[in-house]
């Protein structure tokens, strides 16, 4: 027998949350409490919610072992949605739990795992997540205003690459940047990095000092950064770079940052025309928890098979749509 029983005689929904935080810096809370506070809300009228996280944060075999722990006794929920920080890792497991229920109602968020994948029987579980590709080709629309407006004809450009997320938001970003400059553009990336402010401001703070003394072998124009928390830490690298180099962005320009998320936490800057963050790409975060809760309960109500469930996409928007409003000083 079931040990979680909803009011209305239902079993609650379960969310495996492996993208919660550092411990250290807390970072993702923010993404955490707004996933868990929303999705309770649109699931409310129906099912109650079961929030899991694993022991250790941001580890794949912490989260391997939850997830497997709750396949087991999936008996005990009316559906499951995993936020990993990982799809491969765990794609085995899934693939072996859909195999023997088939019409169980599981999806994932913020990952997942591509249509054209033929490990799942033609047709993997259904996601909800941001569109990364369109996210990164808005970030290169705002660095090509800029660009434009400051006659930066073969721009530089250094990209804060994070986890796995982060590839599709660099793909966009890439492709657009190269329909717009013709390969006359410098794109370099980071080692893949946590999503933490203080991790970004130590990578940023390197690759300054390296440029200051020429050993770069360039200048860096702007970062895009791959979440807006990588942007705040890329932001705090060049405020304090400035502090101890007083007349170095008086002979050279400025560096812009874009980012992407919108977390209150940037556009503040924005709203204030801070020198250095100049936009950021917006999730939508709120609609995609919407979507979810209604492709679960999709599955959950109408007994609707994962395989009969279409994935969804939400499209991104500038935070300062009209880039001509950007702030560029």
């Amino acid at each position: 027998m079931s040990r979680f029983k909803h009011r209305k005689g239902k079993k609650p929904v379960v969310l495996i949350c492996s993208a919660l935080s550092s411990r250290n810096t807390m970072t993702g809370m923010d993404f955490f409490a707004v996933v868990a506070a929303r999705l309770s809300q649109n699931l409310a009228s129906n099912y109650d919610l079961v929030i899991k996280v694993p022991f250790e944060d941001y580890n794949v075999a912490s989260q391997n072992y939850l997830i497997q722990s709750v396949l087991e006794r999936a008996s005990e929920f009316s559906g499951i949605i995993l936020v990993p920080i990982d799809t491969d890792s765990i794609k085995d497991e899934i693939i072996k739990f859909l195999k023997q229920k088939p019409d169980y109602p599981l999806c994932t968020f913020d990952l997942g795992y591509s249509p054209d994948d033929k490990d799942f029987d033609g047709v993997p579980p259904p996601f909800v997540k941001v569109n990364g590709k369109h996210g990164g080709e808005c970030a290169a629309e705002a660095l090509d205003y800029y660009f434009k407006n400051k006659r930066i004809n073969a721009p530089c450009v250094y990209i804060l690459k994070g986890m796995k997320s982060s590839e599709e938001r660099i793909s966009g970003f890439n492709n657009k940047i190269a329909s717009l400059f013709k390969g006359a553009e410098k794109i370099f990336e980071t080692r893949a990095i946590p999503w933490e402010r203080e991790k970004a401001e130590y990578e940023v703070t390197s690759i300054l000092e390296l440029m200051k003394t020429s050993k770069l072998g360039y200048y860096v124009n702007a970062f895009f950064c791959c979440n807006d928390e990588m942007a705040l830490g890329t932001r705090d690298a060049l405020v304090k770079f400035e502090k101890n180099n007083k007349d170095y962005f008086n002979k050279n320009p400025r560096i812009k940052i874009v980012g992407f998320d919108g977390i209150r936490d940037v556009t503040i800057h924005l709203d204030s025309k801070d020198p250095w963050i100049m936009n950021t790409v917006v999730v939508h975060l709120e609609n995609q928890l919407q979507e979810l809760a209604h492709k679960i309960e999709q599955m959950i109500e109408q007994k609707k098979p994962y395989k009969e469930v279409e994935s969804y996409q939400q499209n991104c928007t500038l935070y300062i749509q009209d880039v001509r409003n950007q702030y560029i000083d």
